[in-house]
């Protein structure tokens, strides 16, 4: 489990005999305040321990499906068999600007990258395949890096490799996946990414999901010999509201 339960009742039951115990408090029942609520514990001193404990509280539904599953794709960890794909997404020259890349890749650093995938909160990023679940087949990639432990956060990136499978709501559908696994499984505060300025179709595509301009940065980007403003975007947990 990657995160903390909203509402422990194990741990709630544990607290209020705790407290019981410690004197804390006098009566054989508390009120625990919890993330996910306040929860009810009565319980009934016996010999030295305790009997006829009862937990009460609200039920809420806070998730439903397969965390990554959606309609038409799902998000899926690093396997070899990806090594080809890889290959050819890192070593396009028209996505090197996304990841701040100026060099090609070679298939035994990919394998290698493959192979050494580990926890976010080890590497402090994560990279998924979006795969179509019925045809089997991938058709991008999506990442969290500069994940930020303390303060709850971590950059999105997305990457879809064939433009045949653009405009299809693939990539819509992977960034509302990967937001409810940030903010449900690993805890995370806000999601955030940059955009080139005149990339209107991905800002659009971030602001439909309910990312918020916060600034620009002016100059930022070189491709080429121009230079590119960059559009920085937010997306805050609103579970957390």
């Amino acid at each position: 489990m990657e995160n903390e339960t909203l509402s422990c009742g194990t741990g709630a039951v544990a607290v209020a005999l705790a407290a019981h115990i410690n004197g804390d408090i006098q009566q054989s029942k508390a009120v625990i305040k919890t993330p996910g609520g306040k929860l009810k514990v009565s319980f009934r001193p016996d010999q030295g321990g305790f009997d006829h404990i009862w937990l009460i509280g609200p039920a809420v539904k806070v998730f439903e499906g397969n965390s990554m599953n959606g309609e038409r794709v799902q998000l899926r960890a690093l396997e070899p068999g990806d090594l080809d794909d890889l290959y050819a997404w890192e070593n396009n020259a028209e996505y090197w600007h996304l990841s701040n890349n100026s060099r090609p890749f070679s298939r035994e650093l990919l394998r290698s990258f493959i192979e050494s995938a580990d926890d976010i909160f080890v590497s402090r990023q994560m990279r998924f395949i979006i795969e179509l679940k019925n045809e089997k087949r991938s058709i991008g990639c999506l990442d969290f890096y500069d994940f930020d432990p303390l303060n709850q956060r971590a950059a999105i990136g997305i990457l879809i490799g064939d433009e045949d499978d653009r405009k299809q709501g693939y990539a819509t559908e992977a960034l509302n996946i990967a937001a409810l696994y940030a903010f449900n499984f690993l805890g995370m505060h806000q999601l955030h990414c940059s955009v080139l300025l005149d990339n209107i179709a991905s800002i659009r595509l971030f602001e439909n999901l309910g990312y918020v301009r916060c600034g620009i940065r002016k100059n930022w980007v070189r491709i080429g010999q121009e230079w590119k403003d960059e559009v920085l975007l937010q997306l805050i947990n609103s579970r957390e509201n």
